[in-house]
């Protein structure tokens, strides 16, 4: 970070503060993929509670100019005292007009200590005088706005050596980051507000200078993702990622590494179709622990279905409690392609226990689309809504039962959660007798729970992550036959078509409550709603579904893709970043945007020619699929197991 403020206050460590996953940003180096720190901290309010500090609040504070906002992390934040704008003209042209600093804060829903923030300091009278004196103020949600989340992480991770959110940037008026950070209590934030004010006022110069080094480093390290290379991907990168899964393996546990721990589905799925490829054992042995254990501990829900979003242990046993349906979609598809190729009855029924909470919880009953996140919290505690004290249990079941359920869900006095709360666990696995007669038990206990305040319901419908979730439903009909995923993969499907597609074929990237958003899609937006169609077709053989999925995907290239036929650009068009325009091709808690936007174009390509399919377009399917991929030959040299996605993708056309 540039040397601006004498003393940076080190943001303490949050509790369930975590590093997750690999980012191929190229921060500093630009050349290769590097280990990022991702604070994925996260809870929302309880619904409840939400709703009564929001009408306390605003029968104190007038409404800023979020309140128009279709986000619910915005309208969170619309009566706060900090006089907060969304990103967008008004703001950026009133920080030129007025030549004043930008304060830029970056969170979503569902992020426990955005909330934190809010409560500590932009709930401050005192503070909020000093951003709303000093500062144009704009808060963005990042599941609506990922393009300005991506473009700012770049900056704070480049500044700092580790990123989050809440994301904490400040930018001069012509948007250029100075300074960031992620969450700071109110001891730090007020002096550092004062010192970074002060600076502007009586330096301005040495302020725009740092901006200028900051941003020509992001421009570099971008840039860096755009260049071309004639050179050939390494024949060894199927085969350097698959031992590089191997060696991570944790196989008493299943999973990668060490706690914390989260699914990694994208290398689950390629672990899995190497195994259909090569069948060594050992690949199926990391695919079964991981399955078998992750649906027997507790980030999966025994009582209520779904997978909660990491496990904060080695063993899967505590988890952090948010639900997302992208983590929903990918654990349900896991298990419905490992059932497929085991024939497995627990992962069959894991599969649809996680359908069946996403039919039950996560979908609008209006408009059959599918909502974005459950929290963590309930009552402003983090899995109070989930967890157990044994006389709870009892008190339920009565004495008897709930000893016999106590034996087989891991229930102690103690307890394995704050408070002597159990989060519910299969200690030993259930055989389908012992299974069986458990069940008008779990079924008790979860009609008891759903009389607790429930955690808060974030009801955005995001486009991406309900692409994933219609492919998911499409491959649990497919698989079981059962009618309800039908109906939900195809209901869900007409949502996006007429809601949130324009009447020229673009996407939008959100919308709320039936109500379709301004902001338009990402590449992800349209690389999974292509990916889900494909399912759709799959499933179904009905004709418009491949139609569907041929338009978005053509519409992808024309907004994604370059002249030369080279995709994996994350913004429509090089004037839409802040900063720089960028690509990127490593899979996270999502698949990889770019990753699968070439299975749709591998996928495309095998299908047997139609009118509005041409041999010589399918030819260029197959060829944007090893152009896009030989654009990351650097990276995939480097680091081939950050790219499970696309060495997929690029594995499907160079065997054919």
């Amino acid at each position: 970070m540039p040397d601006l403020i004498e003393e940076k206050p080190a943001p303490p460590t949050p509790p369930n503060k975590l590093r997750d996953g690999l980012l191929a940003a190229c921060l500093v180096t630009a050349l290769f993929v590097v280990g990022w720190k991702w604070q994925h901290t996260s809870a929302q309010a309880a619904a409840r509670q939400a709703a009564a500090q929001q009408n306390s609040t605003e029968s104190k504070q007038p409404a800023n100019h979020l309140i128009g906002s279709t986000s619910p992390y915005l309208l969170q934040h619309a009566h706060n005292p900090v006089d907060w704008y969304p990103w967008g003209p008004e703001a950026l042209e009133m920080a030129k007009k007025e030549n004043r600093p930008i304060f830029l804060s970056i969170g979503y829903s569902a992020c426990h200590w955005c909330h934190v923030m809010e409560r500590e300091d932009f709930e401050s009278e005192e503070i909020s005088k000093i951003l709303n004196q000093n500062f144009i103020c704009i808060k963005v949600d990042r599941e609506e706005r990922p393009d300005i989340d991506n473009q700012y992480m770049i900056a704070v991770q480049m500044m700092t050596g580790s990123g989050g959110w809440p994301m904490s940037v400040w930018l001069t008026p012509d948007l250029k980051p100075f300074y960031g950070g992620t969450y700071y209590p109110a001891k730090d934030f007020k002096p550092l507000l004062q010192k970074i004010a002060a600076l502007w006022n009586s330096d301005p110069a040495k302020v725009r200078l740092a901006a200028d080094q900051v941003s020509t480093g992001m421009k570099q390290a971008m840039d860096a993702t755009t260049r071309k290379t004639s050179a050939a991907i390494p024949a060894d990168s199927i085969a350097k990622a698959t031992t590089a899964y191997l060696s991570s393996f944790d196989a008493t546990n299943g999973g990668f590494g060490t706690k914390p721990k989260f699914p990694e589905v994208s290398r689950l799925r390629f672990v899995l179709d190497q195994y259909r490829r090569s069948h060594n054992p050992k690949l199926l042995a990391l695919l079964t622990r991981t399955l078998d254990n992750m649906a027997r501990g507790g980030i999966y829900d025994q009582l209520g279905g779904g997978f909660h979003r990491y496990s904060t242990d080695a063993q899967w046993r505590v988890p952090h409690f948010e639900k997302m349906l992208y983590d929903q979609s990918q654990m349900a598809r896991i298990y419905l392609d490992a059932y497929e190729l085991t024939h497995e009855p627990l992962y069959k029924e894991v599969a649809q226990g996680t359908l069946d909470f996403v039919l039950r919880e996560m979908t609008d009953p209006k408009t059959g689309a599918f909502y974005a996140t459950l929290d963590a919290d309930s009552e402003g505690e983090e899995g109070k809504f989930y967890v157990w004290t044994a006389q709870q249990i009892e008190t339920a079941l009565g004495k008897a039962d709930a000893e016999r359920f106590a034996k087989a869900y891991g229930v102690t006095s103690d307890g394995n959660f704050e408070g002597g709360r159990n989060v519910l666990t299969v200690p030993v696995p259930l055989n389908a007798a012992q299974a069986t007669a458990l069940a008008p038990l779990r079924a008790k206990l979860l009609t008891a729970r759903a009389t607790r305040i429930r955690p808060n319901t974030d009801d955005k419908i995001v486009t991406a992550w309900n692409g994933l979730m219609i492919g998911a439903f499409a491959r649990g009909y497919a698989v079981t036959h059962d009618e309800r995923y039908h109906t939900a993969a195809v209901r869900a499907a007409d949502f996006l078509s007429k809601t949130l597609t324009k009447s020229d074929g673009s996407l939008l990237r959100a919308a709320r409550q039936g109500t379709p958003g301004t902001v338009p899609g990402f590449l992800d937006d349209y690389a999974f709603a292509a990916d889900g169609a494909l399912d759709l077709y799959a499933a179904t053989q009905e004709d418009r579904y491949r139609k569907q999925a041929q338009r978005l995907t053509e519409q992808m290239l024309r907004l994604f893709w370059d002249k030369d036929g080279v995709g994996g650009f994350l913004i429509q068009g090089p004037s839409g970043a802040p900063i720089a325009q960028t690509r990127s091709a490593e899979d996270d808690a999502t698949p990889s945007p770019t990753g699968t936007a070439a299975q749709v174009l591998a996928r495309l390509a095998a299908l047997p020619a139609t009118p509005d399919q041409t041999p010589a377009q399918i030819a260029q399917y197959r060829q944007q699929v090893a152009l896009t991929a030989q654009t990351f030959q650097p990276l995939l040299v480097r680091a081939p197991a950050a790219f499970p996605t696309l060495l997929l993708a690029w594995q499907s056309v160079k065997t054919k």
